[in-house]
């Protein structure tokens, strides 16, 4: 059975999957010629005061005023991807609003402009053969718009009148009430959903990150119009602003069309601070009692940051741990129909998690963290550590074949580790990460587990995991 499911459910992503290790990949090639080519222009000057576009390899990065603009060039791909990044996300929320950037993104992508109803505009999407999409993580929230290389021009102008002037008509706004409402009613009638809100709650508690960008049924049905436009215009303002690009698209022309575009664009207010580290002291447990046959066991820790030297041995001490929870609890001793670990990336601080659902957590846990023992007192051979590597390369090449895929790695990068080289270079820190470094790492990191539990707390001890 692939873990692919169960990780994503986890929030923690395709690239902490970890099947048999296949030999190492080669970066795919990019794709084939596309037929048309947007217009070249040169890069322009920065006006007095301001710094000039920089080029490093294939991705150039300017400041229009403020605004930062990263482009990556790929030469003969058939589509762009334009992405508007807007800092913040849960940052300024309270529970009283948050969910507004999410349903308020969400209906302005769907719901037209002051200029194109809502039928117009879809038929205009149609046409270009465009998408435009909106979503809202914990430090920022975006709007998303993929084309064909031909459309681009006219779809960055479309993608711009949805940030600046979005209709937000009153039926649109309730049909995705509607369907914000039925995700987080999902979310709780589902075990592993429930586990996971569960989990952040402990995890977070008295930080801004309480706040979940979903929101909460309460504060997701109480919002009004005027709340949800009131968000909105906060989020529309220079220092708020990062805008990538991926595809054939020249820097210059990016460029450009950004300084027209946003020319009027308040400078805005001082940005949220970000929480400093998370950390714990000692474990805890915290239970959500529900008769089911099986319990859910999500046994989280904190991890390193973006920046910290301890990022990339982390990211391959997660596909060690997955591999052998699942080959120890369920491969060998079929104590779990499901037993992974990862490490989540959402946040500028990144959070590990061991996971299993078992009918006996008092066999499966103690399992569990004899796995994390042996890792952090034998460490992993360099042959193993090879094939892990590999498995993870492989698959983060593969988020990469997309130009979206590219983009959404730019923004988090940028936005949660504060430079965008971070994603070009988390390969090679890889491929230097030894043995003994991921060894130091669960050592440092995997311990004082903050334990949620959906089912019956009475079989779950935090002494299984000692």
């Amino acid at each position: 059975m692939s873990r692919l499911p169960v990780l994503l459910a986890l929030g923690l992503g395709a690239a902490c999957a970890t099947p048999a290790a296949p030999p190492p990949q080669p970066a795919p090639p990019p794709p084939p010629a596309a037929t048309e080519t947007v217009k070249s222009e040169p890069l322009a000057s920065a006006p007095a005061g301001q710094k000039a576009p920089v080029t490093d390899g294939d991705v150039t990065v300017g400041d229009v005023s403020g605004i930062q603009v990263i482009v990556q060039r790929w030469p003969g791909a058939e589509l762009a991807t334009t992405l508007f990044a807007l800092r913040g996300g849960v940052l300024d929320a309270d529970a009283r609003t948050a969910g507004a950037d999410l349903l308020g993104l969400r209906t302005a992508a769907s719901g037209g402009t002051q200029t194109l109803d809502k039928d117009a505009y879809s038929r205009r999407l149609t046409k270009l053969g465009s998408t435009i999409d909106g979503d809202s993580a914990p430090n920022y929230s975006t709007l998303t718009a993929k084309s064909l290389l031909s459309a681009w021009e006219s779809t960055f102008d479309l993608l711009v009148d949805v940030y600046l002037r979005p209709a937000l008509p009153g039926s649109e706004l309730d049909l995705q009430r509607q369907r914000q409402l039925q995700q987080l009613k999902r979310e709780q009638e589902n075990p592993d959903g429930a586990l996971t809100v569960l989990a952040q709650k402990m995890l977070f508690a008295g930080t801004p990150y309480a706040n979940r960008p979903v929101g909460t049924e309460t504060s997701v049905q109480a919002l009004s119009a005027e709340d949800v436009r009131a968000r909105l215009a906060r989020l529309r303002a220079r220092n708020r602003l990062l805008v990538v690009v991926v595809g054939d698209v020249d820097p210059g022309l990016v460029l450009a069309r950004v300084e027209k575009a946003f020319a009027g664009l308040p400078a805005g207010e001082p940005l949220p601070p970000t929480p400093g580290p998370i950390t714990f002291a000692t474990p805890r447990l915290q239970a959500l009692e529900r008769k089911l046959p099986t319990n859910f066991i999500r046994a989280s820790f904190a991890g390193p940051s973006w920046q910290s030297p301890d990022f990339a041995p982390g990211r391959l001490a997660a596909v060690i741990l997955a591999e052998r929870e699942f080959v120890e609890v369920r491969t060998k001793r079929n104590l779990s129909y499901a037993a992974t670990a990862g490490l989540g990336v959402n946040w500028p601080q990144s959070f590990g998690v061991l996971y299993t659902s078992a009918v006996d957590p008092g066999a499966a846990l103690p399992v569990m963290q004899g796995v994390v023992k042996d890792l952090a007192v034998k460490g992993v051979t360099d042959k193993d550590l090879a094939g892990y590597r590999s498995t993870f390369l492989t698959g983060y090449f593969i988020g990469g074949e997309t130009t979206d895929g590219r983009a959404l790695r730019l923004v988090a990068a940028q936005l949660l580790g504060g430079d965008w080289r971070l994603s070009r270079t988390l390969p090679e820190r890889l491929r230097q990460v030894t043995s003994q470094d991921v060894q130091a790492f669960v050592q440092k990191y995997v311990k004082d587990y903050q334990v949620a539990v959906v089912g019956d707390p009475k079989k779950v001890d935090l002494a299984m995991l000692h």
